[in-house]
């Protein structure tokens, strides 16, 4: 669905003519901004490849996207394995070495500090779930108008709803927010899930 015919059907379910057309752009943007700060959704999830240079311990994102999580920040060492570095806060370090790091801090919201000095240069993975963009240009769209619109509207419908001046339709749009919420991140679940090899090595106990 794009961004024009979103924001038309918004104006019909309304049912006020034109007078709250001004309105919709503002709340869908604060809808949207209520659907990623309570659910993460896999159109979130960013890969980065991170280039550390030798000599110097912090590493920038260089992007304009607010982080919401990190799932992952990994090193890849000369021979191919990897190094997975855990995240700590920085006053759980006492002191900085030159050599390889086990873990990062992270300052601000684009800036991520190793644990020690790297002596050569690196490259590394990192995962992340990111905030997104609410379109601005009429034939635009959004990942959640593509497969939750009609999540997207009840929300909307809901947010506005004191301009409607009946405190009955609250209560009915968030009935069918929830309904439509819950089907969304049941498929949500099942991408994540699906076809994932959930196995593991198993060595068998020998009683002696």
């Amino acid at each position: 669905m794009l961004l024009a015919d979103f924001y038309a059907t918004v104006s019909d379910s309304l049912k006020r003519g034109t007078t709250l057309d001004g309105m919709i752009p503002r709340y869908s943007r604060m809808a949207c901004a209520w659907m990623e700060r309570n659910y993460s959704f896999r159109y979130m999830e960013q890969y980065r490849v991170l280039q550390i240079t030798a000599g110097d311990r912090t590493i920038s994102l260089h992007s304009n996207q607010q982080i919401k999580r990190i799932e992952m920040i990994r090193l890849i060492q000369l021979d191919g394995s990897y190094t997975q570095l855990k995240r700590f806060s920085p006053r759980d370090f006492t002191a900085v070495e030159t050599g390889p790091s086990q873990g990062f801090w992270v300052a601000g919201n684009h800036t991520l500090v190793l644990e020690n000095i790297p002596g050569e240069a690196l490259v590394g993975e990192a995962l992340f779930e990111c905030y997104s963009d609410w379109p601005t240009a009429s034939g635009e769209t959004h990942p959640l108008l593509l497969q939750a619109s009609d999540v997207m509207l009840y929300q909307v419908l809901m947010m506005m709803s004191p301009h409607m001046r009946d405190g009955r339709v609250f209560e009915a749009y968030k009935l069918m927010r929830d309904e439509a919420l819950n089907t969304l991140t049941r498929a949500e679940d099942e991408f994540a899930h699906g076809g994932v090899d959930s196995s593991m090595a198993y060595i068998p106990f020998l009683a002696g």
